[in-house]
């Protein structure tokens, strides 16, 4: 039976992504040579455009160095990816903040100081089409085999149930940073599962406030057999360096 393999990616929020944990995965990704990969949104982490105050002199960042390491990093991936790969990104609510930036903030003197009439929506930032990226909207599912893959919506304490309760399909996402499963049985009878696969950010940001938090640096692969059936590998990663395949990585 042929076997497809797929990498899912959850969110990056570049320049703030955890390095070392990036790094690991792009090295493991030359190695593996997926298929199919699928980048699960809020690849760019858009503080420049927050409404939240920046509370640490490192988050300081402008637009154009964040969209400027954002593009370097995917130059990086797009690079290790095989020829041939498919290539899929869904839309986060951080990949949403030049629109909403310039649907309510975006005034006259930003336009002479940015020499722009609006910011580049991230699609269009980013060359997606041209780099052989495929878009999925926010709210929207990308569908493959058995399988559904999204930003996400929920950061209750049981996202991981009331996600898969929704669509009575297995729906792997990211968003809320944490890993997260639950399964029940779908429609037909078989087990589906809502998986939270976590983040491949940093966790020391400054409007954390110093809580502890739940979130997971990780990713995942899948092998998907012929008939869209799977079997999925979430993989944590603990101080940028995870086991996979015999070897250690990063």
């Amino acid at each position: 039976m042929k076997i497809t393999r797929v990498a899912v990616i959850p969110d990056i929020h570049a320049p703030k992504h955890h390095k070392k944990s990036v790094d690991a995965v792009f090295e493991f990704l030359k190695f593996y040579k997926p298929k199919l990969c699928i980048q699960l949104g809020d690849w760019c982490d858009y503080s420049s455009l927050s409404r939240f105050a920046m509370l640490k002199e490192d988050e300081l960042v402008g637009l154009r160095q964040e969209e400027g390491e954002a593009n370097d990093l995917l130059d990086r991936l797009d690079s290790i990816l095989p020829n041939g790969c498919e290539k899929v990104m869904c839309e986060g609510n951080h990949d949403r903040r030049p629109e909403t930036y310039n649907l309510g903030n975006f005034t006259g003197d930003m336009k002479k100081i940015t020499g722009k009439k609006n910011l580049d929506l991230f699609h269009e930032a980013y060359n997606l089409k041209k780099r052989g990226w495929s878009w999925v909207g926010e709210g929207r599912c990308f569908e493959f085999g058995k399988a559904l893959f999204t930003h996400g919506w929920f950061i209750n304490s049981f996202h991981a149930k009331k996600t898969v309760s929704k669509f009575f399909k297995t729906i792997i996402y990211g968003h809320t940073h944490s890993y997260q499963t639950h399964c029940i049985n779908g429609m037909d009878g078989l087990p589906v599962a809502g998986m939270s696969i976590g983040t491949l950010s940093r966790f020391d940001l400054g409007y954390l406030h110093g809580v502890p938090q739940d979130w997971c640096n990780m990713f995942m692969t899948m092998d998907f057999f012929g008939n869209g059936f799977f079997t999925a590998h979430p993989i944590p990663i603990i101080k940028g360096q995870f086991c996979k395949m015999g070897k250690v990585w990063g």
